[in-house]
């Protein structure tokens, strides 16, 4: 029975032993960053003159608070942002939904959201 017992601890000795010998990430990230640099780049789509028009008629339509879904482009592909309207800036062309600031120009659609409150109220009034 003696021997079972001292078998047993040495088994869990050497078990946690090799938990040092395990497997780690050196650099955090690597992996993330090389994925995203063999990524195939995405090349920035113009706007017609009546999409320009549509998007800058929205624009101005925008105040802070408005629940929003942005579509613009960054760097090298498009990236969705959904968020609240921090800030809209005429002079700097940007708009700022959460903390993330987009130059106009990089806009390919944006979308108003409903508030939640709206939505929480049709909901209840279903029941």
């Amino acid at each position: 029975m003696k021997n079972r017992e001292k078998y047993s601890e040495k088994s869990r000795e050497y078990a946690d032993r090799a938990v040092q010998f395990s497997p780690f990430a050196a650099l955090k990230g690597y992996e993330e960053r090389i994925a995203e640099r063999t990524r195939p780049r995405e090349e920035k789509r113009e706007l017609s003159e009546e999409e320009i028009g549509r998007l800058s008629a929205g624009l101005q339509r925008l105040s802070r608070g408005t629940p929003v879904r942005v579509v613009y482009y960054r760097t090298d592909r498009y990236v969705t942002v959904e968020g609240t309207v921090s800030e809209t800036d005429p002079i700097l062309q940007t708009v700022t939904v959460g903390k993330t600031a987009i130059p106009f120009s990089n806009i390919w659609r944006i979308t108003v959201r409903q508030k939640e409150d709206s939505v929480r109220r049709k909901e209840d009034s279903i029941y």
